[in-house]
């Protein structure tokens, strides 16, 4: 009873601790939501979520990317799925302090990132802290 008991905390352990990755250690699809609050959606975390796809891409990280447009005033998802691990944790903390920045000016988060298995499967896929990324900004 002991051991099933034990096997049952370290099945929940894993699991817990693989909750932000959509609960995959090897989740390398970043969608980033960017929405608007009545004043259109983040344009410098927009425009550097391009740069570092552009860059990925010229580095041959990119394995997969949609663009899903959700409105008018530039609200989309998007998703670029990296070919590893460390490529995602850099490619998050590279957006992470626009996002956090422009939330503290607001007032509202208006742009957040997901990690998932792929580009295709968004309900699969789970919100990340960004202050993990960026620090305690």
């Amino acid at each position: 009873m002991k051991a099933i008991i034990l096997a049952s905390l370290l099945v929940g352990s894993v699991s817990f601790a693989n909750r932000e990755s959509g609960g995959r250690g090897g989740a390398t699809a970043v969608y980033v939501n960017f929405i608007s609050v009545g004043s259109g959606v983040d344009a410098k975390a927009k425009a550097q979520y391009e740069n570092l796809v552009a860059e990925a891409k010229s580095q041959g990280l990119v394995q997969d990317q949609t663009v899903q447009i959700q409105g008018r005033e530039g609200e989309v998802l998007a998703c670029v799925k990296l070919s590893s691990g460390s490529a995602r944790i850099g490619f998050i903390q590279a957006l992470a302090p626009q996002i956090i920045a422009d939330t503290k000016d607001l007032g509202i988060q208006r742009t957040s990132v997901y990690l998932g298995a792929d580009c295709h499967h968004f309900n699969n896929a789970s919100e990340q802290d960004l202050t993990k990324y960026a620090g305690n900004n």
